[in-house]
């Protein structure tokens, strides 16, 4: 009598048993993925330490009377001294001071002070070389001021108008010193002229009382009184 083989076991528990090992680690890779990603997120969000801070332009201060009038002081002393020459180096002296330190109240200074100096050459009260006299040209000189203004100001616009109101007070000033200039010339032909063909006594500038026909001083009028 042949012997009965051995049925194979059952391989269902197997079965089930890998199938549960396969998810328990599928879930440990999904969780290791997960945390991986927030850990990346968390630096991608987060700040760069080295981040610079992005400069932010000097606050435009409006216009102040008492600069232009500094600008126009230093013009004067200069002006009373030499032409052209001695305008072009404290321009440019002005301008260096204002790239060490800018303020607003020292590019109106230097502005104003340009822009005489332009009125001035172009009314003739100011002469010098072609190199002085470029470099004291409108354009020029409005090209140096925005060009300091430039890294300090949102607005162009703004500084064309602040340009414009510091040519504007140039041109003025300079029309008031070519009336005094010319009222004094005037003046000047006036008294010449008296002297040469009136030979009535007259007061001069000084105070003193002078005889036309021969030019002599008879007397001071303050000691006449």
């Amino acid at each position: 009598m042949t012997a009965a083989k051995p049925k194979p076991e059952k391989t269902d528990q197997g079965c089930l048993a890998l199938v549960a090992l396969v998810g328990v680690i599928l879930l440990v890779v999904k969780c290791a993925d997960s945390s991986q990603s927030t850990s990346a997120s968390s630096f991608d969000t987060a700040p760069a330490a080295t981040d610079a801070p992005t400069p932010t332009p000097t606050p435009v201060l409006a216009q102040s009377k008492s600069d232009l009038g500094i600008g126009a002081e230093s013009f004067t002393k200069v002006a009373a001294v030499d032409d052209a020459t001695s305008s072009m180096i404290f321009s440019k002296n002005c301008y260096a001071a204002l790239e060490e330190r800018f303020t607003w109240s020292k590019l109106d200074q230097c502005g104003a002070f340009d822009a005489l100096a332009v009125h001035n050459v172009l009314e003739g009260l100011q002469t010098g070389s072609d190199a002085e006299l470029t470099y004291l040209d409108g354009e020029a000189a409005a090209g140096r001021f925005f060009a300091a203004a430039k890294s300090h100001a949102d607005d162009q616009s703004t500084m064309d108008e602040r340009w414009s109101a510091l040519d504007a007070y140039a041109a003025g000033v300079t029309k008031r010193a070519v009336a005094r200039l010319a009222a004094k010339a005037a003046a000047s032909e006036a008294e010449s002229e008296a002297m040469e063909g009136d030979d009535t006594a007259y007061v001069d500038a000084n105070g003193n009382v002078v005889t036309p026909a021969t030019g002599d001083q008879v007397s001071d009028a303050s000691e006449e009184e």
